[in-house]
């Protein structure tokens, strides 16, 4: 499982070392598209075909789903972790998800997210203010 919040920096190549952690849980390849707070979704691979069968399934249901495939399969892209445990993201990627230097690779459970490093911090920032006011 994808579990915790884990700080690193992109190098000149867009290269992002993951969690050693996660590497196993990538090691049959993964697909990373686009995701909707203006960060980037790590799929394995295998999930990636669950996700898209319902990508495709609310492809028909109008402009919302086509809109919705379009962010998802557009932005996909299959990669291979090299033998460092780094993936390369292309640059439309990381322009998408404003990722320059510092990231956060986050555990989702089943996937995990990279996020520009000051977009994370203001979101989770937000998030637990939220979930601090639901509880209160």
């Amino acid at each position: 499982m994808f579990l915790g919040e884990h700080f690193h920096t992109l190098d000149e190549k867009g290269r992002l070392v993951l969690p050693a952690k996660f590497r196993s849980l990538l090691s049959g390849g993964c697909v990373v598209t686009r995701g909707r707070d203006a960060n980037l979704v790590v799929f394995p691979s295998e999930l990636f075909e669950t996700q898209a069968q319902a990508v495709r399934e609310r492809l028909e249901q109008g402009r919302v789903g086509r809109a919705e495939a379009r962010t998802f399969f557009g932005g996909a892209d299959a990669i291979e972790p090299d033998k460092q445990g780094r993936l390369t993201l292309r640059a439309e990627l990381r322009e998408y998800a404003s990722l320059v230097k510092d990231v956060v690779v986050v555990g989702m459970g089943d996937r995990c997210e990279v996020w520009a490093s000051d977009r994370f911090l203001s979101a989770r920032e937000l998030g637990t203010r939220m979930y601090l006011e639901e509880e209160g």
